[in-house]
């Protein structure tokens, strides 16, 4: 097995680099990448990150390896993923994760030909940001007992109801709706999935929900009597489980980017263990920190590598259900752990602002060191994690 990149990966690598170093300010701050929340959250960077999603789409970088007839460049699949990793250890926002990494490649997969035209054009140019609607009040990891519904009125279908933590509905475009559409049937044979125009459809109203890192960036969103046209179903009627399987099939993997994003925050923090002194000495002189960052790189490594083996197998449309769901338990537990180290290691003074002049490493880590007990939920509890690995990864019976 060569676990090296090829000599045109590398170069493309070297190209992302490049455009970074010119197109991103020397003074640029930086945004969290790998979840997206600040710019979700935040209008300067969300301006910023709309800026460089132009200056990516005009690259045909984003979609790069979607068929040329969607607007992408029928580039190998690793090539999005070093772009990926690019973005996040220089943290570049822009990409869009939900529309390119996520939405997108289900569409191809699963869309009409008209969807993929109409939705995989857009992304692939940079036009829209769109958002997902799966958890409700009262069925999170139990998505199959959702409430929300749709009911088919002439050539329209009317929703009512509220979905919960849709990060970044307040300004995305579309939203992946699942809904009940048939009572009738085994809960999971039920749902529907639609796609949503968020700028044009009636009837929604959102409200953000602060996270505990104190952004705002998750939303709650209600449906009363909003109507989308016959044709706003994606997957067919009755097919939304499949819908849901298959966007996490795709989501899971890029939880390896959470390690990508760390490794660069692990960097600095090296660096700034070499520039600072306590009682005299070099903190990098510490053998207990030395350590500590050396667990820390371990773990962070691991986790690459794992990413690597899913996208390897998405790349030859092989199965990944057992190493999606694996790099998301792993890569959310693994941060955590560098965010936790990285608290220990700045102590007081990991817990000031950004605009503190006394803050290290742009007042960061109190924020990642917040945010990594939320991810410890988004996207499947722990819980989840470790059940769907007993059952799809070791044959075990449902517990």
């Amino acid at each position: 097995m060569d676990f090296r990149f090829s000599a045109d990966e590398e170069a493309f690598r070297q190209e992302v680099r490049d455009f970074i170093k010119k197109e991103v300010p020397p003074d640029f701050r930086g945004a969290d990448v790998d979840c997206q929340y600040e710019e979700e959250a935040r209008e300067d960077i969300r301006e910023f990150a709309e800026h460089m999603r132009k200056k990516l789409a005009a690259k045909g970088w984003l979609g790069m390896g979607w068929p040329k007839k969607y607007g992408g460049r029928e580039a190998p699949f690793m090539y999005d993923y070093i772009l990926a990793e690019e973005l996040n250890y220089h943290k570049v926002p822009g990409r869009d994760l939900y529309g390119v990494s996520i939405v997108g490649p289900t569409i191809l997969r699963l869309g009409t030909e008209e969807q993929k035209i109409k939705y995989l054009g857009e992304i692939t140019r940079g036009e829209v940001v769109w958002s997902e609607g799966m958890s409700e009040p009262g069925a999170g990891s139990d998505l199959a007992s959702m409430k929300t519904r749709a009911e088919l009125k002439g050539d329209e279908w009317v929703i009512n109801g509220e979905k919960i933590w849709s990060s970044g509905a307040h300004v995305a475009d579309r939203y992946l709706l699942f809904v009940k559409t048939n009572f009738e049937v085994p809960p999971n044979k039920g749902i529907t999935c639609f796609i949503v125009d968020l700028k044009k459809t009636k009837g929604i109203t959102m409200q953000t929900i602060q996270h505990m890192d104190g952004l705002y960036a998750f939303n709650s969103v209600w449906f009363d009597d909003a109507r989308v046209p016959k044709d706003a179903v994606f997957g067919g009627e009755g097919n939304g489980f499949k819908v849901i399987l298959e966007t996490l099939n795709f989501e899971r993997p890029f939880s390896g980017l959470v390690c990508v994003y760390a490794t660069g925050v692990v960097d600095q923090l090296v660096q700034y263990c070499k520039e600072t002194k306590r009682h005299g000495r070099p903190l990098i002189e510490d053998r207990v920190i030395r350590q500590k960052l050396a667990d820390c790189a371990v773990l962070l490594e691991v986790g690459r590598m794992m990413a690597y083996n899913v996208v390897w197998k998405q790349s030859k449309n092989l199965p990944t259900p057992k190493e999606s769901t694996m790099i998301k338990l792993y890569g959310i537990q693994a941060t955590k752990k560098v965010y936790d180290t990285a608290m220990q290691i700045l102590g007081l003074y990991g817990q000031l602002d950004e605009d503190s002049k006394w803050a290290p490493l742009r007042g960061e880590i109190k924020y990642l060191y917040m945010r990594a007990i939320g991810l410890l939920s988004a996207g499947g509890t722990l819980e989840i994690m470790r059940n769907t690995l007993a059952t799809v990864g070791l044959g075990m019976p449902r517990g």
